[in-house]
């Protein structure tokens, strides 16, 4: 099983959270959801390219969440790796069948500039706050990963994962806003 958060709540993807690679686009300005798909790469080895073209089209500075569920790594493409690395992998090379993966990265992140976890045999997390700034979008060489949790879990002989972000883009918003009121009375 797969799932995605923000703030407790479920987002949803039109397809449902499917085996393979369950992918959020969030706009870091907001953090709303602004696009989500899954790809089977293990039933259809075409779905891997199709990842890897819809990826390529993400904006330079989204937030993107991607978790494996079932399997991910059966047909993946090196194109496909390599889409996963444009925001910010450094371990997707080394997925294997059923491994848990899951990353809150940013699109045109630097290798390793973002938070990941990988286990080939058991369940990850991982947490990684992103900042909701009222600007344009972040560019990647400034986008700071600060809390969203992304957990995996293992039951019995089969993996069943379970993919949740946390963020806790309230209590940003309202750190902004101290901010802002502490900035405007100087």
């Amino acid at each position: 099983m797969a799932q995605v958060t923000c703030n407790g709540e479920l987002i949803p993807l039109a397809e449902g959270y499917q085996r393979g690679l369950n992918v959020v686009v969030l706009d870091p300005s907001n953090g709303r959801q602004v696009q989500s798909r899954s790809f089977d790469v293990y039933a259809d080895p075409a779905n891997a390219d199709a990842f890897a073209d819809w990826i390529e089209t993400i904006p330079q500075g989204r937030v993107v969440a991607i978790a494996a569920k079932d399997d991910a790594s059966f047909n993946l493409s090196d194109r496909a790796k390599i889409a996963c690395k444009s925001i910010g992998s450094t371990q997707i090379d080394r997925l294997q069948f059923r491994g848990s993966w899951a990353i809150v990265g940013v699109k045109g992140a630097s290798g390793g500039a973002v938070i990941e976890n990988l286990n080939n045999f058991g369940s990850v997390s991982v947490n990684a706050w992103f900042p909701v700034l009222e600007s344009p979008p972040v560019t990647p060489s400034v986008a700071q990963p600060v809390a969203e949790l992304i957990e995996s879990s293992e039951s019995g002989s089969r993996k069943k994962k379970q993919v949740i972000i946390i963020g806790l883009w309230l209590a940003i918003i309202v750190i902004v806003v101290i901010g802002a009121i502490l900035i405007n009375k100087d």
